[in-house]
């Protein structure tokens, strides 16, 4: 390829840096602020990082219990300095966020070389490297990442920079780092991450771009991911107060009590696990990748192996992959995708030489419907800046704060608020969800719908509180509006109301 158009491909890929940059950073901001991050999550992981930041490691004050010992989650302390800095919230999104967009950033860098060398029409080169970009930044699961509120983006992040490091063949000591950053994310990273190296194995030897000495130390790796999964599971969280088979009972009742009894039951009824994924949301998954990775079919099947902890659990968020959940297999739905889309080029070509133009064609129709549908996100309002007035709850919120801060003498520390309301809360507050209220100085309650709360039990429990606060002769009404119940507790709290 001459250099001009080599030098247009980089003018491509740097405009999608710019791009996708903003649309990472931005609109999730915009969300932020129209209070769609409303999921008490989110407010008690910032409440931990903050806890950390400041020398309760990974103490989460709602629960009174360690973090650790639900989640093996070391990476995080990366970020926990800037809860010092900032008292928005919003800083973990923006981190997460940030980290992702610089692993598919590399993922689509690696790409475009890949295809550069492997093709020789222009024209397909140019679509194709469009497609990638579009394909695997603008689809609604990563859209939804964005704007999840959780900490698994950060997989996405290192499992694909380990990814790549080892298909670029960089040095051992370089790729131990965003491997073991991977691993620290949550517990059962090394399981997914385990079975993404292992597909490396199979992609085509002519577009497999590994050397042999790096081939060598794939077990390496792969021992590495067995062995931080079972010592995080059987000795860093049991060290934390971790209960035995934590989590079993909690999304996998359906298929035993303890995880020996569920691996063996899921085992011994391979058709009930094929018709349990098939009404799960696995085909939606392939869909949204078009099912291209079935061109390079044993590494396909490979990264969905670890999916089956999903698909097969009870609960609709996890088998279905909403919100941060796909998080887990989009490095090697990335990876299969990709290299099943370049064999069946590969194939088509040299099958049928002169049927480029048509290939670029089907491309460009494609294309085309990518880009149209971008905004789509799974489980979530549509994927756009979001701009109006009325959405934006945080500056509603900045009301409440303004209001607290003149009626009160000093800075208010300990705060309970709804699941809405808690992600606005200063990264430096401690803070509660309502049902600990009695704990708190000041109660901040939002006016919200039904809808807010998942389900009407939910809604029915956020009147009862809202009742028995208002009915706690302790508590005096400090400020309300349209948007917003403020309660102080006059014992542990002087206020002017």
């Amino acid at each position: 390829m001459d250099d001009l158009f080599q030098k247009r491909i980089k003018l491509i890929f740097y405009m999608f840096i710019l791009f996708f940059s903003i649309k990472a950073i931005l609109v999730p901001w915009s969300f932020f602020r129209a209070s769609y991050f409303g999921f008490h999550d989110f407010g008690l992981i910032s409440n931990f990082l903050a806890n950390t930041a400041y020398g309760k490691l990974f103490f989460v004050d709602d629960n009174s219990l360690n973090h650790l010992s639900v989640h093996w989650t070391p990476t995080l302390i990366l970020i926990t300095p800037f809860f010092r800095i900032f008292e928005s919230q919003y800083v973990m999104i923006f981190f997460g966020n940030l980290f992702c967009c610089a692993g598919v950033i590399y993922f689509i860098s690696y790409t475009l070389k890949v295809i550069i060398k492997s093709l020789n029409s222009k024209l397909l080169i140019s679509l194709l490297s469009l497609f990638l970009i579009f394909q695997f930044f603008a689809n609604k699961y990563l859209n939804k990442n964005f704007i999840s509120g959780h900490f698994e983006i950060f997989f996405i992040a290192f499992s694909i920079i380990t990814l790549i490091m080892i298909l670029e063949n960089r040095k051992f000591y370089y790729i131990l780092i965003p491997l073991f950053l991977a691993l620290g994310v949550r517990q059962d990273m090394g399981l997914f991450l385990f079975f993404q190296i292992l597909s490396l194995y199979f992609i085509p030897k002519k577009l497999n771009t590994i050397n042999d000495n790096s081939k060598k130390l794939i077990p390496l790796y792969l021992l590495i991911c067995v062995i931080y999964v079972f010592l995080s599971l059987k000795i860093f969280m049991p060290l934390m107060g971790a209960a035995k088979d934590l989590r079993a009972t909690d999304f996998w009742s359906q298929w035993g009590n303890t995880w020996g009894e569920i691996i063996v039951s899921v085992l011994s009824q391979p058709v009930l696990v094929l018709e349990t994924v098939a009404k799960s949301g696995a085909p939606a998954f392939n869909e949204n990748f078009l099912y291209l990775g079935i061109f390079n079919p044993i590494q396909w099947v490979c990264v969905q192996i670890p999916g089956l902890l999903l698909f097969l659990a009870n609960d609709t968020d996890k088998n279905h992959l909403f919100w941060y959940n796909s998080s887990m297999l989009l490095p090697g739905i990335y990876l299969a995708t990709f290299f099943g889309l370049l064999n069946l080029l590969n194939f088509i070509i040299k099958k049928q030489p002169n049927s480029i133009n048509i290939i670029s064609g089907v491309i460009a129709i494609i294309l085309f419907i990518f880009v149209i549908r971008m905004d789509r996100a799974t489980n979530s309002p549509n994927y756009s800046y979001k701009t109006f007035e009325n959405e934006n709850n945080l500056e509603n919120f900045n009301s409440v704060k303004k209001a607290i801060a003149q009626s009160c003498p000093y800075k208010t520390l300990i705060t309970s608020a709804d699941h809405q309301s808690i992600v606005f809360l200063p990264n430096s507050a401690k803070r509660y969800l309502l049902k600990n209220y009695s704990k708190s100085e000041i109660v901040i309650v939002s006016h919200l719908n039904p809808s807010d709360f998942g389900s009407e039990a939910g809604y029915q429990t956020f009147q009862k509180e809202l009742k028995n606060i208002q009915e706690d002769k302790k508590f005096n009404l400090l400020y309300k509006d349209m948007h917003y119940s403020v309660f102080y507790n006059k014992e542990r709290k002087v206020c002017r109301s």
